[in-house]
């Protein structure tokens, strides 16, 4: 993969990583021990561009905390055939004037990174059929094709004006509230190893039948409760959970009342 004069001033930074698919995710791995997954959140488990690169996965990503970059991920909102986008997707493309845009590895979406220097972002947005994910200082990697989308850019613009457009501040939590924010930035597998939950990894990524949806999804958060996982930990494991995304899909208001019942 050649990398755009763009990004190349951050091939240096300790901060990327290597991925494969994995269960039809994009699975982050140390550039440095392959065989190991990476943690977005433990910079020890990251590298440099070379070593990333070198590493013989699938592809290759950039972990966004303490980094300097931003990110704005839009999904599903190109043809990967035609290369035609969606309006709204044209939109944000438009407003990002300066900012490195590539196609994402299933040619289906875009990828925007600019400078950013603001407050820790991470958001997800929906756009009809398609949804934008916003970025910004989180334990987050974002996959890098160089597949570059429009016109290169030389140089990176700062894109802090366009997040926090597109993801503007929230009022602060009150106590006993769910902050989904926070849930969205954690990674259900290390929740999983971190309070001891084994037993539930199969019945969070199996499918069931309509009829025992509800069952599942209630063991899911009332077993994670019961283990002392934060209201925050319970709701990114119902969030990844089949059940819940088959039965609920994105109903954010309905995550939250079943996390404090469960808490409750």
């Amino acid at each position: 993969m050649k990398l755009t004069r763009a990004l190349k001033d951050f091939t240096d930074l300790e901060n990327w990583v290597a991925w494969k698919y994995r269960d039809g995710k994009k699975v982050p791995y140390d550039p440095n021990r392959p065989k190991r997954r990476a943690d977005v959140g433990d910079p020890r488990t990251w590298g440099a561009y070379e070593e990333a690169s070198g590493a013989d996965l699938d592809g290759v990503g950039i972990v966004l905390l303490d980094s300097g970059l931003g990110a704005i991920d839009l999904d599903d909102c190109r043809d990967p055939r035609t290369g035609a986008l969606d309006d709204w997707a044209c939109e944000i493309v438009k407003d990002a004037m300066g900012a490195y845009v590539e196609v994402s590895p299933s040619g289906k979406g875009l990828h925007i990174l600019g400078l950013a220097r603001g407050p820790q972002v991470h958001r997800c947005i929906r756009r009809g059929i398609g949804k934008v994910e916003v970025y910004r200082d989180c334990p987050r990697y974002i996959t890098v094709t160089g597949d570059v989308f429009g016109r290169p850019c030389r140089s990176l613009a700062n894109i802090d004006g366009l997040i926090d457009d597109l993801a503007p501040p929230r009022a602060p939590q009150t106590a006993g509230s769910v902050d989904l924010e926070a849930a969205w930035t954690l990674e259900w597998r290390d929740v999983i190893d971190r309070r001891r939950l084994f037993a539930l990894r199969p019945t969070i990524r199996n499918s069931v039948t309509t009829g025992k949806r509800s069952d599942v999804i209630w063991k899911i958060a009332t077993t994670a409760a019961e283990r002392g996982a934060t209201r925050e930990e319970v709701a990114c494991l119902v969030y990844a959970s089949a059940a819940w995304r088959s039965k609920h899909g994105d109903d954010h208001k309905a995550l939250v009342r079943l996390v404090k019942k469960a808490w409750s």
